[in-house]
């Protein structure tokens, strides 16, 4: 699926913020949904193109701070 499919389908549409990467030969981005507050969405796309997803929770991001 393609970043422009996201956008028009319904319960998706514009993230929250979007993390952008570029390496030597793709780009990679994160775009996350919801206040970070509450459990945020995340879709990962590799050069436009949807190559996983996934949630977090606040103390799921907290932990992750923690061990830094």
């Amino acid at each position: 699926m393609s970043d422009d499919e996201v956008l028009n389908m319904s319960g998706w549409g514009r993230p929250t913020r979007i993390n952008r990467v570029r390496l030597p030969r793709e780009w990679r981005e994160e775009w996350v949904y919801g206040p970070e507050t509450l459990s945020e969405r995340r879709l990962y796309f590799t050069n436009g193109r949807l190559v996983d997803m996934g949630d977090r929770r606040p103390d799921e991001r907290m932990a992750e701070v923690s061990s830094r």
